[in-house]
């Protein structure tokens, strides 16, 4: 039997029931002989309760960041024989972002990041694989659409733009958006079925 893996990456928030429960509503319809197998990470070793998004920022920046972020997912990445799809949220996109020169070679069809705003300091960077990145309406600190003008000429990028704010996924953010997390779950189950008729 097939396996496809999917990977999975938190934001600074880790962790959290509310991200697993994001993720257990991915579904999609059962294929014979291909199996799907979900991997759910986050950047912490035990899970944390931050009281706001500020208190998990800042930790993030102080204990883990985005280098050490994206060792960690590589070697998980790395571990995994087979094919994989890559989805990361803010910090877990950028730190994916980050690892494009070595994804080709360890068997990924894409990647999807969401709001993953640290990337507007790795734009040098070039995809070495298909890739997805879902951007805000806005960000505070810089512009989104001077930065979607200088990744949308890139090649295996596609840019998309919502009308929420950075965090609509996360039930933990002020931004959090019901109505936008489900149509990019359906986004995500439409990603997963596209990988699996690939590998069948």
């Amino acid at each position: 039997m097939t396996k496809l893996h999917v990977i999975l990456a938190a934001d600074i928030f880790g962790k959290s029931r509310e991200f697993e429960a994001l993720c257990q509503q991915i579904n999609f319809p059962e294929i014979e002989d291909v199996s799907v197998q979900f991997h759910v990470l986050g950047p912490y070793q035990h899970p944390k309760n931050f009281a706001s998004e500020q208190q998990a920022y800042q930790y993030f920046s102080e204990n883990v960041g985005i280098a050490c972020y994206s060792q960690y997912l590589l070697s998980i990445i790395s571990a995994i024989s087979g094919p994989k799809l890559l989805v990361g949220f803010s910090v877990g996109g950028s730190a994916m972002w980050q690892l494009m020169p070595k994804l080709a070679c360890h068997q990924v069809l894409s990647v999807t990041c969401f709001y993953s705003s640290q990337i507007r300091h790795m734009t040098s960077l070039d995809a070495t694989v298909s890739t997805t990145l879902v951007f805000p309406k806005s960000e505070q600190h810089f512009s989104v659409e001077k930065l979607i003008e200088m990744l949308e000429e890139k090649s295996l990028v596609d840019i998309e733009q919502s009308a929420y704010q950075h965090g609509f996924l996360n039930q933990l953010s002020n931004n959090y958006s019901e109505p936008e997390a489900q149509k990019y779950l359906k986004k995500m189950t439409s990603i997963i079925q596209d990988a699996i008729k690939t590998i069948v």
